[in-house]
């Protein structure tokens, strides 16, 4: 079996899914939907990616290297087909299909991996018996369906893609309500399955309740505002003393809003930098807390693993979050535009041993039954399975 996929092959998902394929005896091949004009976006290529054939993007012009230096990275996602990389790639996958000719071609989220298959158009069309599949995370259809710029994307993806992959129960309703006719599959965590006995043995080896690190992810844009979780933090620091703060993916005004707070209320507050997925797993084996302000999401690899890890989830209300968190028993649910309920949340989870320490063990069971990779991988290698086995439904 021959698959291509096509994304971003700096994301540690779609890394992490390429990787748990090992062993399969597939034919595995990455197109690169992005290019080096997005290279300040991640670091570097994945070596799991390395491991497989990749395609990288050939080298663009002075002109157009100039020009992406002075385009903020939404605006080269959100301008669509406009803009040369959209285009450039779908010549370059076009030319790739029909030289590859996969048997299933996987686009890796949406928008960044739907885009180029959109826009080859021809080529798609020329393997009309190659099924397509498309993996839904985050906010595809809680956002971007709903903005203008993507509703015409949205609706053509739904109707040439044959299968779909989500990582919550939410998105596999959604993606029917808005159209989707074909056959769904999961919710699969974003970047596969997870080795929990051997990730747990990374972290801390005492309870929660006693572990004195916070870990606050550091959003700050139109789904994250960890300003807010900042303020709660200032506004119960009398119950912070040894603890230290870890904010991690801090933007800058976040990380500009930390070191105002720390020095005004005395807090130990640190910015992780940019680290390997090992790193942020030892991060939330240390932590009591893992401590998130988003307006919504998918199911957040950075919850599963906090989860996993023993560190308490609190997170926003969101009905995909509800999917794993039950609010005062193996976690805490705030609404993310209401700072009240972030503190209390926060406070109670400072004050409460037990519940934490009883969120750990049911959290652990929980990872084991529904994400541990002896459950996961069997499922994914199935799904393919059965879409090479279906092929292209009529």
């Amino acid at each position: 079996m021959r698959i291509l996929f096509v994304g971003n092959p700096r994301s540690i998902h779609l890394a992490r899914w390429v990787g748990q394929l090992e062993g399969a005896g597939w034919d595995i091949h990455v197109f690169d939907c992005y290019g080096p004009h997005m290279r300040p976006m991640r670091k570097g290529i994945s070596a799991q990616i390395h491991s497989s054939t990749f395609r990288p993007h050939p080298r663009l012009n002075t002109v157009w290297r100039q020009l992406s230096r002075w385009r903020r990275s939404f605006e080269v996602m959100a301008a669509g087909d406009s803009l040369y990389f959209t285009r450039s790639r779908a010549r370059e996958l076009t030319r790739l299909l029909e030289e590859l000719r996969p048997d299933i071609i996987h686009a890796m989220s949406f928008p960044h991996g739907c885009c180029p298959i959109l826009e080859a158009g021809r080529g798609v069309r020329s393997l009309s018996d190659t099924p397509l599949i498309f993996s839904v995370w985050g906010h595809m259809f809680t956002y971007f369906a709903r903005q203008p710029c993507y509703a015409s994307r949205v609706a053509s993806a739904l109707s040439l893609f044959d299968y779909c992959a989500a990582d919550c129960h939410r998105d596999l309703r959604l993606a029917h309500e808005a159209g989707f006719q074909g056959k769904t599959f999961g919710p699969f965590p974003g970047g596969g399955g997870y080795d929990v006995s051997m990730h747990r043995a990374m972290g801390a080896s005492i309870a929660p309740s006693k572990r004195k690190s916070i870990a606050v992810k550091g959003y700050r844009h139109w789904y994250g505002n960890a300003l807010l979780a900042l303020e709660a933090l200032g506004t119960c620091s009398s119950h912070l003393a040894g603890y230290t703060i870890e904010v991690y993916a801090a933007a800058p005004a976040v990380k500009r809003a930390a070191r105002k707070l720390s020095e005004r209320v005395g807090l130990a507050i640190s910015i992780v930098p940019v680290s390997s997925h090992a790193d942020m797993l030892r991060l939330m084996g240390k932590a009591r807390i893992d401590l998130s302000v988003n307006t919504g999401d998918g199911t957040p690899n950075t919850m599963l693993e906090a989860m996993m890890m023993g560190a308490f989830p609190i997170q926003c209300d969101a009905e995909s979050i509800k999917e794993w968190v039950k609010h005062g028993e193996n976690g805490l649910l705030i609404r993310p535009q209401d700072g009240a309920t972030v503190t209390r949340a926060l406070r109670q989870a400072l004050e409460d041993d037990e519940l934490v320490n009883a969120a750990a063990i049911r959290n652990e069971q929980m990872v084991r039954e529904r994400i541990d990779t002896s459950v996961v991988k069997p499922q994914v290698l199935s799904m393919y399975e059965q879409i090479y086995a279906r092929g292209k439904p009529s």
